[in-house]
């Protein structure tokens, strides 16, 4: 691919092909981490998280793999979360150092920033205090342990590396209307950063109400419309089959998750969708 390329669906999803080596499997694994660390390409949804998560799989580190591997170790899916400690604490510093640093370039006088902040994290909330406050230098209480963190970021690509307990951990970072999306290790973290005083105003807003899709069927990726299973007011119930997808050279069916009628079908066969697209509505 090259610039103003189009990545249609109807042809293979290989983008692109990594190879690694070293002088043993352990070595070569360690050169592909670091390779797929410094990869980023948006615009389009890719594997590289995915296969950054398999990287670090103990049964794949010790060659305990066959062809059954990711239906074996992925039985509900990949979930690109993590609930690993430390991981969640680069993570938070990765989305600290962003925004810290946005800051740093739009503030006139860097006095004025605030020094007390709270992170969010899915099932974690952090406290950090800075001390010390320099361009790309922080030495801050994370939590109740004093750190000097230096930091680099890449607009360009995202890429954002840190010096932290006199390690360097690189990963990407995205930047939304409400939130950091970090992408570290083969994980996808949503982070929060609010100042102090933010913090008190924002636990005082109403809370959002959550979107309700039980009653609606989106697409999962995007793809063809080559079959519709079902009609308007047909009864469905759970692992029916209810559309057939073709996407990335492979025919996907998409399956009811509910006992439910069919109110309305929004799609027609011959159809391109996208992914997330409304495809079914139960009543």
């Amino acid at each position: 691919y090259q610039a103003g390329g189009e990545v249609s669906i109807y042809y293979d999803s290989l983008l692109a092909k990594i190879v690694s080596n070293g002088s043993n499997r352990k070595e070569a694994i360690n050169a592909m981490q670091k390779a797929l660390q410094k990869v980023c390409i948006e615009g389009v949804d890719t594997n590289i998280d995915f296969l950054m998560d398999i990287f670090k799989n103990k049964h794949f580190i010790n060659g305990d793999i066959n062809t059954n591997f990711i239906e074996e170790i992925y039985k509900n899916g990949y979930k690109s979360k993590t609930s690993n400690k430390d991981e969640l604490n680069i993570i938070a510093i990765f989305a600290f150092c962003y925004h810290i640093n946005y800051l740093i370039d739009v503030n006139k006088d860097i006095q004025n920033i605030s020094k007390q902040w709270i992170l969010y994290l899915p099932h974690k909330k952090i406290n950090i205090k800075i001390i010390v406050m320099q361009s790309n230098k922080l030495k801050v209480f994370f939590g109740e342990i004093l750190n000097e963190i230096e930091y680099n970021i890449n607009y360009i690509t995202s890429l954002i590396e840190i010096n932290y307990n006199k390690k360097i951990y690189t990963g990407r970072v995205i930047a939304t209307e409400r939130f950091l999306k970090v992408f570290y290790n083969g994980s996808n973290t949503e982070v929060k950063v609010l100042s102090l005083s933010v913090d008190d105003l924002y636990q005082k807003l109403p809370k959002e109400k959550k979107i309700d899709t039980t009653k609606k069927v989106l697409s999962p990726m995007p793809g063809k419309v080559t079959n519709i299973l079902v009609k308007e007011n047909d009864k469905v119930e759970i692992g029916d089959n209810l559309i057939t997808l073709d996407a990335m050279k492979m025919e996907n069916i998409i399956k009811a998750d509910c006992t439910a009628v069919i109110k309305n079908i929004h799609i027609k066969n011959n159809e391109s969708v996208s992914a997330d697209q409304l495809l079914i509505t139960f009543h």
